[in-house]
Formats: C-alpha cells, sequence, structure tokens
C-alpha cells in the first residue's frame, strides 16, 4: 500500500484551483529517424519497445488524434491551439506527413467550432515541426512555409565540433547538413521557430552559446539531457556541486550583459518573469520562485546596483509593505548572498544572482501599477511548455 506524505495530499485545499485545459499537443509523426545520435534516450536508451511500434503514424490514427484535438477545442472553447510535430525525425520521409497532419487537424478543428458555435470567430491552430535539420530541403521549406508551419531545429551548438555526437547511422556526421538547414531558415525568419540545444558539460557554455547565436534563431532552449532513477546524468547532483546551474548560469550572465537581447531564452525570461511577481507558463520554471520567497520591485522603473544602472523589462508593480533589504535591480556581478540567506541553487537551475536580485524581500503585497489591487498575472515572455522555442 502507498502512503502519501500529508502534504500535499492531505492538506492542499485545491476548492479554489481551476482547471485549465491543453492547449498544446506533440503528435508523432515518425516512429524512426535517420539519424543515431549516441546521446539519444530513445533509439539509444535500454527501451527497444519502439522496434515493436509502427514507423510512422497511419492516416487513420491521425484522423482519430485531430477529430479528439477538435472536441477538445469545442468543449472549452479555445480560440488558439498549438501542435508539435515530432519524431523520430518529422521529416524523415518528406513533408507530406506533417502536411497531412496539419491539414487533419486545422479541418476537423475548423468543422468542429462551426458546428459547436456557427458566429464564433473560431479556432487558431498553430504548428511546428521539430527536426533535425538533415531533411530540410528548399523545396520542403518552400512546402511548410506555404502551409504556414514554423521549423524547429535540434543541435548541440553552432559548430561541428559542438555536434560531434550527432551522426547518421553510418556515422557521418550531421553538421554540414544541419548547418545548411539553419542557414535557410535564418533567411526566412517567418519560418525560423528556434532552436533546442541539448547542455553538454564538456562543451563551453560560452563558445556553444555564442556560436547558436551566429545562426540567427528568434529563440532558444537548453535542455538537460534526459535522466531516470536507473542511470545517472554526467554530472555530480545534489546536495554536492551544480554543473548544469553553473554551466547555464555563465550563459545567463552573457544573455543578460548584452547591450539587447540577441534572442529569446525561454527559461531565462520565465524565471525572471516569475521574480518580478508574474505568471509562467512553462512547467520547467514553475516551481520558481520558491513560495517562501515575498518579492517586490522598486516602484522606480530604473533602480541603481553598484556600478551600473539597468531597466527593468515589462510592467513594475508597486510594494505596499517594506523591503527588508535595499532595493537592488540588477547586480553588477552574480552575488554570494542575499538578505540572510544564500542564493538559491539546485541541478536545474543556477545561482540566479542578477535574475533573482530583481525579486527584493518584502513583507508587502504586490501591487498592480497604478492600482489598489493586487496584481494578478502580468504579461510574460512568450513560452509553452512544449519542444519549440518558438512561442
Amino acid at each position: 500500500m502507498t502512503t502519501h506524505p500529508a502534504w500535499p495530499y492531505a492538506t492542499l485545499d485545491t476548492r479554489a484551483h481551476e482547471p485549465v485545459p491543453f492547449r498544446q499537443f506533440v503528435l508523432k509523426v515518425h516512429g524512426r529517424c535517420n539519424l543515431d545520435c549516441t546521446y539519444c534516450y530513445l533509439y539509444q536508451g535500454p527501451d527497444h519497445g519502439w522496434r515493436d511500434r509502427p514507423a510512422s503514424t497511419s492516416a487513420a490514427t491521425m484522423r482519430r488524434t485531430a477529430e479528439r484535438i477538435a472536441e477538445h477545442v469545442r468543449a472549452h472553447r479555445l480560440d488558439a491551439v498549438r501542435i508539435e510535430l515530432h519524431g523520430g525525425e518529422p521529416l524523415l520521409t518528406g513533408p507530406g506527413p506533417v502536411l497531412a497532419y496539419t491539414e487533419a487537424v486545422r479541418d476537423a478543428v475548423r468543422e468542429a467550432v462551426r458546428q459547436g458555435a456557427p458566429d464564433a470567430a473560431g479556432c487558431e491552430v498553430t504548428a511546428t515541426v521539430q527536426t533535425n535539420g538533415t531533411r530540410l530541403t528548399p523545396d520542403t521549406l518552400d512546402r511548410l512555409r506555404a502551409a504556414g508551419i514554423r521549423v524547429g531545429l535540434s543541435l548541440d551548438g553552432g559548430r561541428a565540433a559542438h555536434n560531434a555526437r550527432r551522426v547518421d547511422h553510418a556515422g557521418r556526421p550531421a553538421w554540414p547538413a544541419a548547418r545548411a538547414a539553419a542557414r535557410r531558415l535564418a533567411a526566412r525568419p517567418d519560418s525560423y521557430a528556434g532552436i533546442l540545444c541539448t547542455i553538454d558539460l564538456a562543451a563551453d557554455p560560452l563558445d556553444v552559446y555564442r556560436s547558436l547565436l551566429a545562426l540567427c534563431p528568434p529563440g532558444v532552449d537548453f535542455l538537460l539531457p534526459h535522466a531516470n532513477w536507473g542511470g545517472r546524468t554526467p554530472g555530480r547532483h545534489r546536495p554536492a556541486p551544480t554543473p548544469y546551474g553553473d554551466w547555464l548560469a555563465d550563459v545567463f550572465d552573457a544573455w543578460w550583459d548584452a547591450p539587447r537581447v540577441p534572442t529569446r531564452i525561454r527559461l531565462f525570461q520565465e524565471i525572471a518573469a516569475l521574480l518580478l511577481g508574474t505568471a509562467s507558463r512553462p512547467w520547467v520554471s514553475r516551481r520558481w520562485p520558491p513560495s517562501s520567497w515575498r518579492r517586490t520591485v522598486p516602484s522606480s522603473r530604473s533602480t541603481r546596483c553598484g556600478r551600473r544602472t539597468r531597466e527593468l523589462p515589462g510592467p513594475v508593480s508597486t510594494c505596499t509593505g517594506t523591503p527588508s533589504t535595499t532595493p537592488c535591480a540588477i547586480p553588477a556581478s552574480r552575488p554570494g548572498s542575499w538578505g540572510s540567506g544564500r542564493w538559491p541553487r539546485s541541478a536545474g537551475a543556477a545561482r540566479w544572482g542578477k535574475c533573482a536580485a530583481a525579486a527584493t524581500m518584502c513583507t508587502g503585497t504586490l501591487l498592480a501599477p497604478g492600482s489598489g489591487t493586487p496584481a494578478s498575472t502580468a504579461p510574460t515572455s512568450n513560452g509553452s511548455s512544449g519542444t519549440s522555442p518558438a512561442e
């Protein structure tokens, strides 16, 4: 018999919580991949069940999935949903299956909305395909663009050395074709969804980050390597040092210190938004900041800290209490302490020094700018819990 701890199962009051309908769906197009990446958790993992599953999604499965998404849209009266088309490699046999799946969902949603509410404005279906780039030919990109499907790339960095683990089944590097795909997308920014990059501790974080910027992505997501209780992710874990957090902290410093934001990095933007008291959508940052932190920002939009003055992003809230520390927006360097405690550290997030300093300890509550009521959901950076960093 499973025994649960008292919290949250017995003491958490969920009566004030409202369920939120799904707005994003990850759809598998192919069950095979033309690459044989050495770190792939699926094809290089201990579970070989994928060998017994269909190599691609059938037309019947596409139709049924589209119908179920449409039912969900109609039941919850949604005005927008996202579909993320994945593999394997979703472009393994060309763009045809991706185009067919997207068309099936859009047609089903359009019909469901028409039947449920003929006068409704409709529901927008945004589609993104996540690819390794090796099959993204000019013709394929043209067809995807014509169908309004954006493209996200999976890379380990912006140089050949970073992508040494990404090879095909004959051991040949995938980088030349992937680089060509990145250049095609950079020339068509309306089709470019961004880049997903898995962290490699052996690679210099600043070298990886700057090489990715050279590919002109509109957004970047840095992903932790797959891990489970059956195998340890490379690097030491809590309560020992935090190599992944330190790796990300170096990237954060370079990203934040740039005169202008060079690209969106969803993890950083969402953590900053949470620390400023706004809402976060991606699940990766839902736990930030810890609920024990009480947050505020100075009433002035620009605050001085040490040697520099920086503008705070987004709307500024006013606190009704008295800050327990001197308001400090963005310190010039990553500090070692904040108030009476250390900066938070974890395997998934580093000492978000510059980011966390935007939220000072306070005994009051947040008020929306120019109002006398607590702030609720202020605008945040765009982001989603899916695998594409585009939206």
